[in-house]
C-alpha cells in the first residue's frame, strides 16, 4: 500500500484532520487549520522533510508551511486553487478530491483569514512570517 493510500485510510478510520507519513513514522492530528503543521514547524522548519502529507483542507497558508518544511508529496480532501498554483510553482507532487476557488472561514461567509493573508505571497519565508504575525494578532486580540 502506498503512503497516500495508507494516510487516507488513517485519516478516515480515525477521524484525523491531518496525517503525515515517512517510512514507518506517522504523525497525526485532530487539530484544524494550520495548527497541526505550525505546532511542529515553529520548532523545526523542516519537521515534515520527505513526509507524505494527507490533510482534509489545504489552502495557500498550509501549502506554504508544508513546502517550506520540505514535504515529498501531499493529498488534500479539499484543495484551494491558490494552494494548487503554489504546489505547481514548487513542483510538489499533489492530489486532491475536490478543488475549490478558496478556503472559506469558519462562518462560511468569506475567505479564510490565513489564506487571505498570503494570497499574493510567493516567498515561503515571507509567508511563514505573515502567518506567525496573524497567529500572534489572533492570540493577543
Amino acid at each position: 500500500m502506498n503512503l497516500v493510500s495508507k494516510g487516507k485510510r488513517l485519516l478516515i478510520e480515525n477521524g484525523y484532520t491531518f496525517v503525515a507519513l515517512k517510512d514507518e513514522e506517522v504523525y497525526s492530528s485532530c487539530l484544524h487549520g494550520i495548527e497541526p503543521i505550525m505546532s511542529k514547524v515553529i520548532v523545526s522548519n523542516d519537521y515534515f522533510k520527505d513526509y507524505v502529507v494527507i490533510d482534509r483542507v489545504i489552502g495557500r497558508s498550509v501549502a506554504i508551511l508544508l513546502i517550506r518544511s520540505g514535504i515529498r508529496a501531499v493529498h488534500a480532501v479539499v484543495l484551494s486553487e491558490p494552494a494548487k498554483r503554489l504546489f505547481d510553482d514548487y513542483q510538489i507532487n499533489y492530489s486532491y478530491d475536490e478543488l475549490v476557488p478558496y478556503i472559506t472561514n469558519h462562518s462560511r461567509d468569506g475567505i479564510c483569514l490565513m489564506e487571505a493573508s498570503v494570497l499574493e505571497v510567493d516567498d515561503l519565508d515571507s509567508g511563514f512570517q505573515i502567518l506567525c504575525q496573524q497567529i500572534k494578532e489572533a492570540i493577543y486580540k
